[in-house]
């Protein structure tokens, strides 16, 4: 079901391995299956949105465990920069926490109207 879904979901232990992945997270930014499990969060969002992306770490991961949403920006792997939704959340499975990752590209719609980018969670 996860993998017929348009949008790239991926899950995450605490040290951030991916657990999971559709297809449509190494198609979003060009690369390889393999390619995309091997990269770190922080090699994949824009360094000026790493204050904001560890903001929605930690509100996921915090004590009530809030869902986070904000437009960040990606790297394809052509190196240009992709404007996409993210959605995280974290759960537990017996006495792990996983996170999971729900990203949209909004490319088109934001570098069309760049006031669109919603830049708090």
């Amino acid at each position: 079901m996860l993998e017929s879904i348009p949008h790239a979901i991926s899950v995450h232990d605490k040290n951030r391995r991916v657990i999971f992945r559709n297809s449509a997270c190494a198609a979003l930014i060009g690369a390889g299956v393999d390619e995309f499990d091997s990269l770190r969060h922080e090699q994949l969002f824009h360094p000026d949105d790493s204050d904001l992306w560890s903001e929605m770490l930690a509100r996921s991961l915090g004590c009530e465990r809030a869902s986070a949403t904000a437009h960040l920006r990606i790297r394809h792997r052509n190196d240009h920069w992709l404007w996409v939704h993210v959605a995280v959340s974290a759960f537990d499975v017996g006495d792990e926490t996983l996170i999971v990752l729900v990203l949209q590209d909004q490319s088109d719609t934001i570098w069309g109207n760049p006031r669109s980018a919603k830049q708090r969670i």
